[in-house]
Formats: C-alpha cells, sequence, structure tokens
C-alpha cells in the first residue's frame, strides 16, 4: 500500500485556525495583547528563541504573547523540545506548547538579477547556484515551542540558561522608531486609502482588530510608542474595549481573525519599510552627514595644517558623492570602498606625524634617556679606576728615565720608555 500524500496546505490551514482560536479567546477573556496599549509592549521583552539568538517577528510574537497572556505567565524566551535537552533541561510535564510558522517566499529571477547587479556595484562575490537556488525556493516550517517557565531546567547549566533568557533588543534603532512614531498615522491612512480604491474595505470590526495587529507588529519590531498623547490613549482604550465586547459577544468568527491576521501582517509589512520609503532620503542623508560631519570634526582636532589640503578636497569629494548617490535612493555602501581607503590613508599620515624627525646630534645626545644613580656610581668608579691607572704609568715613565742613562742624541725606539694606551671609547 503507497504511503498517502501529506496535504501540507491542510495542515498549514489547520495551525491557522488554531491560531485564529487562540486570539478570539485571548479577546474574550480580556487578556488578549492587542486591548494593551504600546507602552506595555514595549515594556515587555520582545519573545525570543535564546538558542538561535534571534526574536520572534509578526504573527508570531502576536500568538506567543497571546498564549502567554492566556496562561498568566510572562513567557519571554522560548525553547523547541530539543533545544531544551541539548541544555540538560525538560519541558514540564502536562505543558502544551504554541506553533509557530515560518514562510520564506522564493525570490523571483528579477530579484535575484537585481541582487548580483547590486553585489557587483559593491565587488562583492556571487552566492553558488546551491545557494540561488535556495533564496528561489518558496517553503513553510512549523516548530512547536515553549516558554521558559513550561521548562524544568533544575538539571541544566543555570549560568547557560541565565545568559539565554535575558531578551534581546529590538531590531530597529532608536532615530527609526522616532520616524516611525511620527508617521504612523499618515501611513495607516495611506493603507485605509489604498483599499477604498480597490473597492475592498473591511467591516469596521476587522479594520479595527487589522490596525490593531499591524500597530502591535510595528511597536514590537521598533521600540516605538503610538498611543503617547492623551487623546490617543483616549482612542485606544475605546477601540480595545469595542474588539472585547464584540469577541465576549462571539461575534468575531474564525474567517475574521484569520482576514484580520492576514490583513494586518500585510500592512505591517507595508508600513515599516513605507515609513522608512516615505523618510528615506532624509534619514539616509541625515545619517551620511552625521557620518562625515564625525570625520571632519575629528581631523580639525589634529589642528591646522595637519592634514594636507589635497586630503581636505578628497573628503570633500567623497561626501558630495555619498551625499548624491544616498539621495537618489541608494544605499551608501554603494561609496563605502572609497571611504574605507580614504580612512585608511588618514591613518597613515597619522602615523607619519607620529614619526620622530631627523634629528642634529645635539637633539640625539638631549634625547637620550638620563642614566640611573646606580649607573652613575658605576661610570664614575670606572672613571676613579682609570685615572689611578693613568697617573702609576706617568709615575712609572718617569722613574725608567731617571734610572737609564740614555743617549738623548740617538732616539732609537728601544731607548723610549713603553706607552701606556687608555681606551677612552669605554666612558
Amino acid at each position: 500500500m503507497e504511503n498517502a500524500k501529506v496535504d501540507y496546505k491542510q495542515i498549514i490551514e489547520q495551525k491557522k485556525a488554531a491560531n485564529a482560536e487562540l486570539i478570539i479567546r485571548t479577546l474574550a477573556n480580556g487578556t488578549s495583547p492587542l486591548l494593551r496599549t504600546s507602552d506595555k509592549w514595549v515594556s515587555a521583552f520582545r519573545n525570543n528563541s535564546p538558542v538561535t539568538s534571534t526574536n520572534y517577528r509578526g504573527v508570531n510574537d502576536l500568538l506567543l504573547e497571546s498564549k502567554a497572556a492566556e496562561q498568566g505567565k510572562s513567557n519571554t524566551s522560548w525553547f523547541t523540545f530539543n533545544q531544551a535537552k541539548e541544555l540538560g533541561a525538560q519541558i514540564k510535564k502536562g505543558e502544551k506548547g504554541q506553533e509557530v510558522l515560518f514562510y520564506h517566499r522564493g525570490r523571483s529571477d528579477e530579484e535575484i538579477k537585481d541582487l548580483l547587479a547590486k553585489l557587483d556595484e559593491l565587488g562583492e562575490p556571487h552566492p553558488s547556484q546551491e545557494e540561488i537556488a535556495q533564496l528561489q525556493k518558496t517553503y513553510i516550517k512549523s516548530f512547536t515551542v515553549f516558554g521558559h517557565n513550561q521548562v524544568d531546567f533544575s538539571k541544566a547549566d543555570m549560568e547557560v540558561v541565565d545568559a539565554l533568557t535575558t531578551g534581546l533588543k529590538p531590531s530597529i534603532d532608536i532615530e527609526e522608531s522616532k520616524l516611525l512614531q511620527e508617521n504612523f498615522d499618515r501611513a495607516l491612512q495611506d493603507d485605509l486609502d489604498f483599499q477604498h480604491h480597490k473597492d475592498d474595505f473591511l467591516p469596521e470590526h476587522i479594520q479595527l482588530l487589522k490596525e490593531q495587529i499591524a500597530k502591535f507588529i510595528v511597536v514590537r519590531a521598533s521600540n516605538a510608542e503610538f498611543d503617547s498623547k492623551k487623546e490617543d490613549k483616549y482612542y485606544h482604550k475605546k477601540q480595545a474595549g469595542y474588539l472585547e465586547e464584540y469577541a465576549q459577544n462571539g461575534k468575531f468568527s474564525k474567517d475574521d481573525v484569520l482576514l484580520a491576521l492576514k490583513e494586518g501582517r500585510k500592512l505591517a509589512q507595508r508600513v515599516l519599510p513605507t515609513m522608512m520609503n516615505n523618510t528615506l532620503e532624509e534619514l539616509q542623508v541625515n545619517q551620511a552627514q552625521k557620518a562625515f560631519n564625525f570625520i571632519k570634526d575629528n581631523m580639525k582636532e589634529k589642528g591646522k595644517g595637519y592634514y594636507s589640503p589635497e586630503i581636505w578636497k578628497e573628503l570633500f569629494a567623497i561626501e558630495k558623492e555619498t551625499l548624491k548617490v544616498v539621495s537618489s535612493g541608494y544605499s551608501a555602501d554603494v561609496n563605502s570602498k572609497r571611504l574605507d581607503r580614504f580612512l585608511e590613508s588618514l591613518n597613515e599620515v597619522e602615523s607619519k606625524k607620529q614619526q620622530t624627525p631627523t634629528q642634529s646630534a645635539a637633539d640625539k645626545i638631549r634625547a637620550m634617556p638620563k642614566p640611573t644613580q646606580e649607573e652613575r656610581q658605576k661610570a664614575r668608579a670606572f672613571l676613579d679606576a682609570a685615572k689611578a691607572k693613568q697617573e702609576q704609568a706617568s709615575a712609572d715613565n718617569k722613574n725608567v728615565a731617571e734610572s737609564v742613562n740614555v743617549d738623548k742624541s740617538v732616539k732609537s725606539e728601544e731607548a723610549r720608555p713603553p706607552r701606556v694606551k687608555i681606551n677612552y671609547k669605554k666612558f
């Protein structure tokens, strides 16, 4: 009997339905993270996989946060069965995990072509055919994970466990977070207008849930707070109360939530890059300008005339070219190699300035280290001994001249007294 073909599509749909049920339950009992204000989302640690040092993102992050809320636990670090086992730990008896889904969309031929062109611009090698094939492959993986409160670490190395369960930082820095916060409402409205144009406006309860899901994903990715104003907080509480009441009355169906999850994820994926695209030119130009200002400030600290006019001209040329590149929508990485070479040349200039210049003999003597007291005493003893030896030799020569009758008219070498040679080089 042949093995029946596994219907992965059906399995995925079943898992998604279970996820929808989790969202509905937590909305109905008031524990859903979607009912919190965004400052509560920010204050919590990101859900992460400590063994792989990665944050969970998007809907997976929402599901794990909902699972922990439903269990009344503060799980932030999650482990698969095998990951816990590798640490010498084990899943507690009776604990149920949460499934997370990872979707990888295969890259199109056009996207691969653009990637290779970009690598050529940067002077980087191309990936192998096997790596390209992997990039073009679309696949979905699912894993069951357990929160750290569901794992028994009694037999594990606690130093390792403590190091692993400290939480991870958001994936977007503070400057980008500010931009997201300032432009979130505008981008959201743009999306609603887009939906209007498509004649695909969602019912109010689905639209609100979609917005909350998108906001959750963006807040968790950026660490921004979108409810910082009083009127925003009031609006959020009103919106959250509406969603909770709707769920309590049993009006949310699985299809509603699945649609809201799908649309919310799409909106978040669109909002994050859209937020950046709306201000990308300004952001990149500002970042590039800050980088060059930092370089110029450091060069000025060396003093006037430290760097030649040619070096300053080269810096200004690189700055002008880089700003032109980033203002055109390209990454500053395109110009990074030229900047790297320039910074290396700055280091060479600096090292030359630090070298000791050509010195005269007097300068070299002045630059010589002073002798220690012990060395002075040894040198004095040596000089005293040499002087005594010289005086003794002079006395000996005098005695020889007086005791021997020498014919002064004959200056033979044999008649000359021996000379004592002193090696002055020693001192």
